[in-house]
């Protein structure tokens, strides 16, 4: 009995001391986005539809500046308002459309969203981090799935980053440019 809880008492302490990583879905592992030390903002911006605040969003990178190649980036959206998974899948297509973006060049993506992407409340956040590696999703700082297609970040910051965008003023508050 002393020595099961001696062996239990070291494995509780080695948790502690060594905290699990969590892992892709490729077992590396997952980036942390608590610590944004390494990040710098290069804007932030409110979307309101008439007088609804719907959510605020914030767009770092490692050089303060935005290119649509430089990794690591991040951006995160806290949501203001209730959203459907349905409805944010919904409007991300809506918005690639806008963008004229062939729909065999976003489609495949859609299933992999819509298993990833949860219903949102009000006060929940939504976060994109990508890098090499890939594109990662985190809800409320947990992670949530990993898309490895390069390609992918690239045309997901397009709904709001292509001078396209059907928000031209978000567009300039995320990239930090003064009217």
């Amino acid at each position: 009995m002393k020595i099961i809880f001696i062996m239990l008492s070291f494995c509780a302490w080695a948790f502690w001391v060594y905290p699990a990583r969590i892992l892709s879905d490729s077992g590396e592992p997952v980036p942390e986005i608590t610590d944004k030390s390494q990040l710098v903002l290069v804007g932030q911006a409110q979307f309101s539809v008439l007088f609804w605040d719907i959510y605020q969003s914030r767009l770092y990178t490692s050089s303060g500046q935005f290119s649509r190649d430089e990794k690591p980036l991040l951006f995160e959206i806290n949501y203001q308002k209730d959203i459907s998974r349905r409805e944010l899948l919904s409007a991300t297509i809506e918005q690639w459309q806008h963008l004229a973006v062939a729909e065999q060049d976003y489609q495949q993506y859609i299933p992999r969203l819509e298993a990833l992407w949860p219903d949102i409340s009000a006060g929940d956040s939504l976060t994109l981090f990508s890098d090499h590696r890939g594109s990662y999703f985190y809800f409320n700082g947990n992670y949530l799935g990993r898309i490895t297609d390069a390609e992918f970040a690239g045309l997901f910051l397009d709904i709001w980053l292509s001078p396209k965008t059907s928000r031209p003023r978000l567009r300039q508050d995320l990239l930090g440019i003064k009217p």
